[in-house]
Formats: C-alpha cells, structure tokens, sequence
C-alpha cells in the first residue's frame, strides 16, 4: 500500500486519499468486466443523487482499460488479477471516505462473489477504526493484502497457524482472493471488528443525505444559473476560497469575471463541510460589493453568496489548478465527473448558455437549513469519546486479566546480573525478528532467569494468530 502513498493530484492534496479494488468472483474478459463496471455503477447512483462531493466522485475504472497507478509503480512483483478500481480524495471531509466505504460493501453485497479491499493514505483505515478489536498480530507491518470486504463484511486472512499450516505467510492479491472466497477456511474477522465498522457505518445511506446543507445566498444572475444546472461546482469554488493565496485575493479584488450585477437570491446546496467552511471565515467584501448591514435580516444570504462569488472567481483566475485534470468520463456520472476533474472548463461551458429567469425562480423557492448544527456538537463529541474511552478501557481491561493470568517473577532476580541474564535469554532462541520465548514457555512461564528478564522489560507474549 506504501506506494500508493505517494499518489495524488498534481499540486493538490495527496494525503486524504482512498484507494480500493474490485475483484470479481471468477476472471472476465474486458468486455464483460465493463459490462459489470457499469451494472455497479448503476446499482449505486441511486444513493448518491444530490450528493455534494468534498473532492472526488466515487468511481469505478477498469484495469484492462488503464492499470492502478499503484499497480505499475509495483510491476516488478507480478501480474494482479483484472478488477474495478478507483480513488477517491476526500480533501477535509472525512464522511466522504466512509460513504464511499459503504458503497463498497453494498458492492459486495449485491454482486455475488466481489470481493474488495480499500485503504487510504494512512494504511488500512478499516483496521484503525477496530483498533481495540484487532488480534496483536495484526499490524501495519502484516497487514499487507490480508484485509477485505466480501458478502457484506470485513474478512481478514490469518497467519499460518496449526489449525491452518497451509496458509501462505505472505499471501499475494491472488492467494489472499482464493482464501476469502474458500469455505474451509473461515476469514470472517471477529464480531468486535464487525461491530466496529458496522457503528462507525450506521445510518448510511441516509446520513450521506443528511449531510447535505442547503442555504440561501445571494449571488450575480451568472452564477446562480451555473449552479441551478451544475451543483457540484460549488465545491471547488469554496477549496478555492477556503485555501486562497495572495493572488487569489487579488482576483477577489476585481471580480473581473464575476461583479456583482442581477443579483438574485436562490438556494445552493452544500455538504456540511463546505458551508462550515464558507461560513465561519471572517472576510472583508470586495470594494463596491453590495450588502446590507449585518443588522438585516438579508445579511447572511448576502455574505454567503459574497464569499461564494469570490470563490468562484479566486477558481476561474486560478483554470490552470482547477482546470487541467482529466479523468476518464463514464456515462452515468458525466456532467459530476466532469465537474470535479475539471471544474474551470465545465463552468465555461455553463457560462455560454443563456440565463433561464424561470430556473432561476424555482431555484430560489423553498426555505434553507437550519444551520444550528454547526453549533450543538458538544454533545456528539461528548458521546464519540466516551465511546473511545470504554473501547481503550476495554483493551485495557483485557490486558489487565491476561497479565493477571501470567505467574509471577521470582523474587530472587538480582539486577546486577542483568548482562549474563540477557545474554541467557538472547540465546535460548533467535529468529529473522530477534529473541523469541520456546513454545513451552508461552502458556507456562520461563523459569529462572529468562522469566525475570522478560518481565523486567515488560515483553509481552504473541497471542494466537488463529483468530482475527
């Protein structure tokens, strides 16, 4: 997953990006691999119309039409199976990545046999959510391709263990596919694994909508028309604002492709992460910018569509950012895709139609959200880290009772001789990781000295790696 890492958008954000793979359940030709990208994406769409994107539309590609990156970046290592792939950057807006997740194991759901595995620029997220659930072999360093969605769940691929000798040590994407999809072997993680992802999931898809914020703003004719036909332009131009530069606020300044002419007021609809982005930054309007006194009741819709038309501009002077990117079009997500890969050109193209004042109209009927939720978190942060806090004293707890379990040190372990005792216990067993305690030792105690020793570090002895 390492290499992976290192991708991203050229001079954008390549920290807060997912990755996944879609494998299907028996090898197919392009032809029938593309038939299927577009039967997911079908069965998908219906649970993102009206969503607004932080960055990145989900997406599907195939790998017989342009391999992963991360994929060629490791060539070396062998041919992969054919699959489905994607990422999807996420940019500030975490839920995002969690929606997109959800899509994933609907994927799996719904088509018989998918298996699918996803990560993101800090590793296997799945795992960091069920951190306090893991078993303590699983880690960073042997997660590699042993993490998986399949029929709906997280599926982990064990260690070689007595039950399962023949389980490879390493396991390949094609051996790791071949497992999960196996019936003699259970690779179902364990029910706190489960039940970790499944709260971090509960309410999806309606919470995806539920995230979705809808405010009035005040804008100029142009741009309420380019967003009544294009709303997920409304994302770039709040990243354009939020992160500007001094010369973006230069373009501010001028407006020259935006002033403030016909304005009217109409509805535009956000994700919760964008408006709070919008909304809770301090900025002086451009000189000759009409507003009213921050007494009237008009006011917020006015600075909102302010900083918004500022937005856009800051987007437009800026094309060669947020103009040059190009993505791969499918036919379901035409108008969003392009809209996210390459905003500047699409609102080009929306800015040489002519202005329709009835769109225009029933674009500003209705009434905007309540936006009281930007200031009632206290009580859902409170919940979140009680609900951290009795997952670290749970983990805590089960330490506690298996040190309790263990024997105690012999009193007669004499510091000074600390050297030839460490020398002792190097030497009774020695692998590729180090020092290691002789089987028998693992449930009964080392005596004499390698005991003293090793309670005296504080080492802790590997648990079964028969369970996930």
């Amino acid at each position: 997953m390492a290499t992976a890492r290192s991708l991203g958008r050229a001079g954008g954000d390549v920290e807060n990006v997912m990755y996944y793979e879609v494998y299907p359940a028996q090898g197919l030709q392009a032809d029938e691999l593309e038939i299927m990208r577009r039967q997911l994406l079908e069965s998908v769409l219906p649970h993102m119309h009206g969503h607004i994107w932080q960055r990145d539309c989900f997406n599907l590609r195939s790998s017989f039409v342009k391999r992963p990156p991360w994929q060629q970046q490791a060539a070396g290592k062998g041919a992969q199976p054919a699959c489905l792939w994607g990422s999807v950057c996420f940019g500030d807006n975490l839920e995002d990545e969690w929606f997109v997740t959800w899509l994933l194991l609907e994927l799996t759901r719904r088509q018989a046999g998918t298996v699918v595995r996803a990560w993101d620029s800090d590793g296997d997220y799945l795992l960091i959510e069920a951190a306090y659930s893991l078993p303590k072999w699983l880690k960073p360093e042997t997660s590699h391709n042993r993490v998986w969605l399949h029929n709906g769940k997280v599926h982990v691929v064990l260690l070689p263990s007595a039950s399962n000798p023949s389980l490879p040590p390493a396991p390949t994407v094609e051996q790791a596919l071949q497992i999960v999809r196996a019936e003699g072997v259970s690779t179902e993680a364990s029910a706190g694994v489960q039940r970790a992802i499944t709260d971090r999931l509960a309410g999806y898809p309606a919470k995806a909508a539920a995230e979705m914020h809808t405010a009035r703003c005040v804008l100029p004719a142009r741009l309420a028309h380019v967003l009544s036909r294009e709303q997920q332009l409304v994302a770039p131009a709040v990243e354009a604002f939020h992160y500007r530069d001094v010369d973006d606020m230069k373009a501010a300044a001028r407006l020259a492709h935006f002033p403030a002419e016909d304005m009217v007021s109409t509805l535009v609809t956000f994700n919760r992460c964008l408006y709070a982005q919008l909304a809770q930054q301090q900025f002086e309007a451009p000189r000759g910018f009409p507003l009213p006194l921050p007494s009237h009741p008009a006011f917020r819709a006015a600075e909102l569509g302010m900083k918004l038309t500022c937005g856009f501009e800051m987007m437009y002077c800026n094309r060669a950012r947020f103009g040059a990117e190009q993505y791969q079009q499918t036919e379901v997500y035409q108008q969003s895709t392009v809209a996210l890969a390459a905003p500047a050109r699409r609102l080009e193209e929306l800015l040489k139609e002519p202005i329709n004042p009835e769109a225009l109209q029933q674009a500003g009927a209705g009434a905007e959200d309540d936006d009281s939720w930007m200031r009632s978190g206290a009580a859902e942060l409170e919940a979140e880290l009680q609900q951290r806090q009795q997952e670290m004293q749970g983990d805590l707890d089960r330490h506690a009772a298996r040190s309790a379990g263990q024997p105690a040190a012999d009193s007669s372990f004499d510091p000074a001789n600390l050297a030839s005792q460490l020398q002792e216990f190097v030497a009774t067993m020695s692998s590729y990781e180090g020092a290691e305690l002789p089987d028998s030792g693992r449930e009964q105690g080392l005596p004499g000295p390698a005991s003293n020793l090793a309670g005296l570090l504080g080492l802790r002895l590997p648990e079964n790696a028969d369970t996930a």
